[in-house]
């Protein structure tokens, strides 16, 4: 399979890529070839076609993605995870990401440094003042009480993806409890100083209208560029995938 063009990473740069994970029959049987036998072999624990769909989705993309910062056919990379779940590149390579998917819509994160992202759908059910008091500070729980009742679902999941992202990016899970984790700014980008002496620089995403969106990455300083990722029907030599980069920003 034929790998991407080459993708140049700054030491500061972080792409976010965006895709949908509902693709067609030929797509997907095309990622699947990508895919290693033990990520194969995972597809199996999936009691629903469509949660095995999509996990051949999501991971066939993030190989093709790699593929063109590697210079390396998807097929060929060697991941990795951590004890705790983390992937990671097999290679030494420098290049970190992260994955995150709601429903059928992904984003990848790319960075010279440790990085995470978290997409949620913003659901109102969810944001009740019950799990708010969970998830937030007793700070952020004062602010988020303090706005317009016609915001705070959009804020609450704001909040949260910023949480998970940065415990994405450590790769902490649920180590740490969501509500010793301070992030609130009325801004989409801030960076926050935490107790360790690590600086991990926050923003906030918009992916779509229903979706809320967050990517955390390591150090002080962060060039965020946003892109969409496309997967055509078309055939390639030895593929049954075209894949495509379109660097169109995503609106918001």
């Amino acid at each position: 399979m034929e790998t991407l063009k080459c993708i140049e990473l700054g030491p500061d740069d972080v792409h976010i890529w965006r895709a949908r994970l509902d693709v067609g029959s030929a797509v997907l049987r095309g990622l699947a070839r990508t895919l290693a036998p033990n990520e194969i072999e995972r597809t199996s624990q999936f009691r629903f076609l469509l949660h095995r769909n999509l996990f051949v989705a999501a991971r066939g993309i993030l190989r093709h993605i790699l593929s063109g910062y590697m210079q390396t056919a998807p097929q060929a990379l060697l991941l990795r995870s951590t004890a705790k779940g983390k992937l990671f590149l097999a290679d030494k390579c420098g290049v970190h990401f992260n994955v995150s998917h709601s429903g059928t819509l992904a984003l990848y994160a790319v960075a010279r440094h440790e990085v995470g992202i978290d997409i949620e759908r913003i659901d109102a059910r969810l944001a009740t003042p019950d799990v708010a008091m969970r998830v937030f500070t007793s700070r952020e729980l004062a602010e988020w009480y303090a706005l317009p009742a016609s915001e705070r679902s959009r804020v609450f999941f704001d909040c949260w993806t910023r949480k998970e992202a940065y415990l994405k990016g450590r790769a902490e899970g649920l180590s740490l409890p969501l509500s010793e984790l301070e992030v609130w700014s009325a801004g989409g980008e801030f960076r926050v100083l935490f107790s360790d002496g690590q600086m991990w620089a926050l923003r906030s995403l918009k992916p779509t209208g229903e979706y809320s969106a967050a990517v955390a990455v390591e150090g002080g300083r962060a060039t965020v560029k946003c892109l969409d990722f496309w997967l055509s029907d078309g055939v390639r030599a030895n593929s049954g995938v075209a894949p495509e980069l379109k660097q169109t920003a995503i609106p918001g």
